[in-house]
């Protein structure tokens, strides 16, 4: 029998500052515009992004996959295993998912059937790869001067307006 792998969390890091303003959470990527001066970041300098999936049950919970495990023993890991459960997860609804709640970085394992594909990507930024409690989840961009692009996963999931 096979060994399963150990869970492979997905992250993009880009520079930029996390602010909480009044109308959202913010990422803003390059130098913070003048409008941002009377608040202080959450997180400043390199931003490690990872990006969740809300649970059907409650609503509000979410979980960071890592690891993919079909009913007939076929195992994924990340972003292998992000693609797939995105284009297929109405093919394997007893498909575990393993990987930590955000809500308190505990390790969870739910089928794939418990997650709910019909609402957004959920954006988390952390200060590292090692954290495993959000500081904040990423509701918006801004851009500043002299931003960067952004990584290819933040692109689809996120509303960049500015």
């Amino acid at each position: 029998m096979p060994k399963i792998p150990e869970p492979e969390y997905i992250h993009e890091i880009i520079e930029g500052s996390v602010y909480e303003l009044p109308e959202a959470t913010t990422l803003v990527v390059g130098q913070a515009t003048a409008d941002l001066a009377s608040y202080a970041p959450r997180i400043a300098g390199t931003v490690v992004l990872r990006y969740g999936l809300s649970l059907q049950t409650p609503s509000t919970n979410a979980i960071i996959p890592g690891l993919f495990v079909s009913e007939k023993g076929v195992a994924l890991v990340g972003r292998e295993a992000w693609d797939f459960m995105l284009a297929h997860f109405q093919l394997y609804p007893r498909a575990d998912v393993v990987g930590f709640r955000v809500s308190n970085g505990a390790p969870l394992q739910v089928f794939l059937r418990e997650l709910d594909f019909g609402t957004p990507i959920r954006v988390f930024a952390y200060e590292s790869v090692d954290i495993s409690l959000p500081p904040a989840e990423i509701t918006q961009v801004r851009f500043g001067d002299a931003a960067a692009e952004l990584p290819e996963l933040l692109t689809k999931y996120i509303d960049h307006k500015y």
